[in-house]
């Protein structure tokens, strides 16, 4: 199994779906929670501290799980560009799905 694809299963297997955010306001432990149209889901939690350390965390692990799909999608994108240029031909579609990737992952999605 390919790293990429160790990625995939894992974000599949943790079942988690983009967009979580850090929620600002809650008890004593950080929480990680999914907006969406049912409203805020608890996805994670993290013991409070005074260092902002668990703060960081949290903003960190919701930040990687949103943005881990794009970057997937650019990865996957670069190793058809690469198989691509091994035979010195590239499509228009490869680039295109390439530039699309890589938009995805400058704007967050």
């Amino acid at each position: 199994m390919t790293a990429l694809e160790q990625l995939e299963a894992l974000l599949s297997a943790a079942g988690y779906e983009p967009p979580l955010v850090y929620q600002e306001t809650s008890d004593a432990y950080t929480h990680i929670v999914r907006e969406g149209p049912e409203g805020r889901r608890f996805v994670n939690q993290y013991s409070q501290d005074t260092s902002g350390k668990s703060e960081a965390r949290a903003r960190l692990h919701a930040e990687i799980v949103n943005r881990l799909p794009a970057l997937l999608a650019c990865a996957r994108a670069l190793e058809k560009l690469r198989a691509a240029m091994d035979t010195e031909w590239v499509s228009a579609e490869i680039l295109e799905e390439a530039a699309e990737a890589l938009k995805m992952l400058e704007t967050g999605g």
